[in-house]
């Protein structure tokens, strides 16, 4: 009997640790063949360990899939999936287009199924432990890595290696985890967990600090403090949570301080205020944005009802810097550029439903709080503010989560 929990419990952490993985994987905007096939593996392991989870619990899959929340979700998927193929029957790149749709196909909804799974099943409060665990330990072993090996070179694109990362690709998954923390800290009222939650924070927001994303970093340490005035207003902060603030202030303040140059972090921050020419100091990420945002708006004024079709900006005009950046880099201007302002229009609707179910779902973890629910609408800002900076539709793994709430 203790074998079989045993059993149980690894199968549980290795469904967490690849939704993770895969949530991660999701995020790569890299549309090439070893992208593809790196997303269809990862999902491909995900859904068989979720299959063998589900057997040991004595859980049907096919109950699951066969349920009405399911099958509404899987409408909806139909729906957008349906719209965005449409669009890429008029697109000027169809080829690009299709592997975006491809990629939605393979790598996002697996992450939308089994999320929803553990979030609506009896023991999620379980995988909520299980879930510390991992991250505790991922982000310590990450942060270590980073120090070490300092593998973040912000010059080049697209360019993976064992000793070069991408700062996007660590800092989104990592950052979004560290903001989930931070609300389980100001929500507990445990000594223990208090402080525990602490490290667990410091050491994701340096991890996320020393990445150098600086969209990220930003909206970390803007919806942290939304997250943390809101506790204040309604009066459910305690002298445990002003001392962890305090420490996290604190610590945060030594990191900034004691960060070496090589990680180029303060760098790229003091380049945003180098506007004085224009120039951003040559900032290439500044430009580049610049750049695909006027591109953007070039392709919105010349057909803003429905757009150029999906992957149209993948080489616009033959413009052979738009095969490098690929895409608008803001959701809202690639959405207006490529499915016209009826793809915004549904994609607003969307945006207003899920915020409009978080406030009257009722999910077993929700246990009727309305603390979790305001944590929800943050971490769905948060997610729509990344969004406004990197990746493409196809590529927001952390957005798509949110459709389990209609």
């Amino acid at each position: 009997m203790q074998k079989l929990q045993t059993a149980k419990n690894i199968v549980t952490y290795l469904l967490l640790i690849l939704l993770l993985f895969n949530l991660s994987v999701s995020g790569i905007s890299n549309y090439s063949l070893s992208a593809l096939i790196l997303k269809i593996l990862s999902s491909g392991i995900l859904l068989s360990v979720f299959f063998i989870h589900n057997r040991q619990k004595n859980e049907s899959i096919k109950s699951f899939i066969k349920s009405r929340s399911v099958k509404h979700i899987v409408k909806v998927l139909i729906v957008i999936i349906f719209y965005l193929v449409v669009t890429v029957l008029y697109s000027l790149n169809p080829k690009y287009g299709t592997q975006k749709v491809i990629s939605i196909l393979v790598s996002i909804v697996p992450n939308i199924m089994v999320t929803y799974y553990l979030l609506t099943n009896s023991s999620s409060r379980e995988y909520l432990l299980y879930f510390l665990h991992i991250i505790s330990a991922g982000f310590l072993f990450t942060l270590l890595s980073i120090i070490i090996i300092q593998p973040f070179d912000h010059s080049t694109v697209y360019q993976f290696s064992p000793f070069r990362w991408s700062h996007v690709f660590i800092a989104r998954t990592v950052s979004f985890l560290t903001l989930i923390v931070f609300l389980l800290l100001i929500t507990t009222k445990e000594t223990k967990s208090i402080f525990f939650y602490s490290l667990i924070f410091i050491t994701g927001l340096s991890i996320t600090y020393l990445s150098g994303a600086r969209a990220v970093i930003i909206g970390i340490v803007i919806f942290s403090t939304f997250g943390f005035l809101w506790q204040l207003y309604k009066k459910r902060i305690t002298p445990n949570h002003l001392y962890s603030v305090v420490l996290i202030i604190i610590s945060f303040i030594i990191l900034v301080n004691l960060t070496p140059k090589q990680f180029e972090t303060e760098q790229r921050f003091q380049n945003m205020l180098k506007i004085d020419d224009g120039e951003f100091g040559g900032d290439g990420a500044i430009l580049s944005r610049i750049q695909t945002y006027t591109l953007s708006l070039q392709m919105i004024k010349e057909k803003p009802i429905i757009g150029w079709g999906l992957g149209s900006f993948n080489g616009f005009n033959n413009l052979h810097w738009t095969t490098v950046q690929k895409y608008s880099h803001n959701i809202v201007l690639e959405l207006l550029s490529e499915t016209g302002a009826i793809g915004l229009l549904l994609f607003l609707f969307m945006c207003f439903k899920i915020l409009k179910n978080i406030f009257s779902a009722e999910f077993l973890i929700f246990e009727q709080s309305s603390s979790i629910r305001i944590f929800l609408f943050i971490t769905f800002f948060f997610s729509l503010f990344l969004a406004m900076f990197s990746k493409d539709i196809s590529s927001q793994s952390l957005l798509w989560l949110f459709l389990i709430f209609l």
